[in-house]
C-alpha cells in the first residue's frame, strides 16, 4: 500500500510538527507501508531509506497548486494523509483545498487530515488581494457550499479528520458541525527515542555526558521554544526552587523552532539571556541520536 504524506514540516526542520510527521512515517513503514512524503524545499529527511522524501514545495501558495496536482497524479497513492496547521503553510489557504483536488483525481482514494492544532488555521486576510480573489474562484470551483473560511474543504471533503485533543475536536465541530460524523480523537504519543536502561547504564551514561552528579535532581523540559510556551514562567519558578533545593537542575531539550512563529527568534534569545543568569540551567539543542535517546533516562522528571 502506498501512502502519500503531505507536510510542510519534516526533518531536518526544527519543529514539533516535523518530528510528529517523521515518527508517524517511521511507524507506518514498520508496518510494511510504502511511504512517500511531499514537503518543503530543504526538508531532505533522515537517513531512513524506506521513506521517500520529495522536498519540492517552496511557498505552498496558489502558484504551486498545479505542482501539487501533478505530483499527486504521478504518485498515484492508495491513500493521502495531510498534516495540517496553518502556521506550517504560512497561513495560506491553498492547502485547505487539497482534499477536493485529490478527490477530483482519485475519487476512491481516502484522504485523511490530521490537525496538529485547531487554533491556527489558514487566514486568507493575511494574503494579498489577488490571492483573496483567487480563493473566491476556488470556493466556486469546490462547489461553494460548506467551504469554511479557515479550513476550506478540509472538513467537508476529507474522508476522516484527526484531532489531537478534545478541545481541538470541539473547535472543529464549531467550525463545521457535520464533521462530527468523521472526526476521531487520537492523542499524539511522545515522539522520543528512549535508550534501554538495563542495569541503569543509560542513566549513568547520560548524566556523565552532561556533567550531572548522582546527587542532583534533574527536571527536563522537552520541546521547542516560542512565546506561547511561557518558558519565562518556568525559569522564574525554578529560580525559587533552586534557592531552596540547590541540587535541582533544569534541562531544556529542544531549542529554536524552525517555523516562522511570530516573535519566535527574539523570544528564544530572551530566554537564553535569562538562562545565562543562573548556573542550574542546561540548554541542549544537539540532535545526535544517541544522546537524545539518553536524555529521558538521565532525567528525574520530564515535562
Amino acid at each position: 500500500m502506498k501512502v502519500l504524506v503531505i507536510s510542510a514540516a519534516y526533518p531536518p526542520m526544527h519543529a514539533g510538527e516535523a518530528t510528529n510527521t517523521y515518527h508517524l512515517c517511521r511507524q507506518l513503514t514498520e508496518r510494511g507501508i510504502d511511504i512517500h512524503v511531499l514537503t518543503s524545499v530543504g526538508n531532505v529527511g533522515t537517513d531512513d531509506p524506506r521513506i521517500r522524501v520529495y522536498p519540492i514545495m517552496q511557498t505552498w501558495g496558489w502558484l504551486e497548486l498545479l505542482r501539487v496536482r501533478s505530483f499527486l497524479k504521478n504518485c498515484s497513492p492508495d491513500a493521502v494523509f495531510l498534516m495540517y496547521i496553518g502556521l506550517m503553510y504560512k497561513f495560506h489557504p491553498m492547502v485547505t483545498f487539497l482534499p477536493t483536488l485529490s478527490k477530483g483525481l482519485f475519487p476512491n482514494v481516502p484522504f485523511v487530515t490530521r490537525y496538529e492544532s485547531a487554533f491556527v488555521g489558514a487566514d486568507p486576510s493575511k494574503t494579498g488581494i489577488v490571492s483573496r480573489l483567487f480563493r473566491k474562484l476556488m470556493v466556486q470551483w469546490a462547489g461553494g457550499k460548506d467551504v469554511a473560511y479557515s479550513s476550506g474543504t478540509l472538513l467537508r471533503d476529507s474522508d476522516a479528520v484527526i484531532a489531537l485533543c478534545e478541545r481541538h475536536r470541539a473547535m472543529l465541530l464549531e467550525e463545521w458541525p457535520p464533521v462530527s460524523q468523521k472526526v476521531a480523537l487520537i492523542p499524539p504519543p511522545p515522539n522520543l527515542f528512549i535508550a534501554s536502561n538495563a542495569g541503569g547504564m543509560a542513566r549513568e551514561r547520560g548524566r556523565t555526558r552532561l556533567g550531572v552528579t548522582a546527587g542532583e535532581f534533574v527536571v527536563t523540559f522537552f520541546g521547542y521554544l516560542y512565546p506561547i510556551k511561557g518558558i519565562e514562567t518556568l525559569l522564574r519558578a525554578f529560580a525559587s526552587v533552586s534557592a531552596q533545593r540547590p541540587e535541582a537542575r533544569l534541562l531544556f531539550i529542544g531549542g529554536k523552532v524552525g517555523l516562522d512563529v511570530e516573535g519566535g527568534v527574539s523570544y528564544f534569545d530572551e530566554m537564553q539571556a535569562l538562562k545565562l543568569a543562573a548556573e542550574w540551567f542546561s540548554w541542549e539543542t544537539a540532535t545526535e541520536k544517541t544522546l537524545t535517546a539518553l536524555r529521558p533516562r538521565l532525567s528525574d522528571k520530564v515535562v
